[in-house]
């Protein structure tokens, strides 16, 4: 038996309609903004924002585990494929009137392989 995983591609965000281009590795981008932006926004900014467990930290977002989830879902080598899109995905945010993308997973993340 085979898997094959089926991935989110966003063809109505594809250009002329949107900003985003037809390689996988611009829609993982956009995925991974998705989810990251999702995480940030959800944990909060100290501990009385949250709902603590024993074994977790507050302020942990897991955006490396993010990033190599969907570098996983969308068969790619490493997150570093997609970070080049980082232009693209701001322009598409700012088209949906969507918060741009926040240097707390942008710029910050450093991806070894």
């Amino acid at each position: 038996m085979k898997i094959k995983y089926q991935y989110p591609y966003f063809v109505d965000l594809i250009q002329p309609n949107g900003h985003l281009v037809r390689d996988k590795a611009c829609h993982a981008c956009w995925y991974f903004y998705a989810l990251a932006e999702k995480a940030r926004r959800t944990v909060g900014n100290s501990i009385d924002d949250q709902i603590i467990l024993e074994d977790q930290l507050w302020m942990n977002k897991e955006y490396t585990g993010i990033a190599w989830g969907v570098v996983k879902l969308y068969q790619l080598e490493s997150p570093d494929d997609f970070q080049k899109y980082w232009p693209l995905i701001e322009q598409q945010a700012k088209a949906l009137d969507y918060p741009p993308p926040h240097q707390e997973y942008k710029g910050r993340i450093r991806f070894i392989t």
